[in-house]
């Protein structure tokens, strides 16, 4: 094999191996986007459960009073 054809060959190798990374570097910009946005949705849904278990707990409270009401 001639010198020109190894160097054409390593240069197809280097230009494919550059395409795979830059490849993966767009995999994982695009996988730390939906990281970002999933942890968004995760706090803004804790906050909803918070929200919903406050709310719980003062209709428990309203029901406990009616009972007492009535009882009395």
């Amino acid at each position: 094999m001639h010198q020109e054809e190894k160097l054409e060959i390593v240069t197809d190798q280097v230009g494919r191996l550059t395409e795979g990374l830059t490849e993966i570097k767009l995999l994982i910009q695009q996988q730390a986007k939906t990281t970002r946005q999933q942890a968004q949705n995760i706090d803004r849904l804790s906050r909803i459960v918070e929200r919903q278990a406050e709310t719980a707990d003062r209709l428990a409270i309203a029901v406990d009073r009616l009972i007492q009401d009535r009882q009395s």
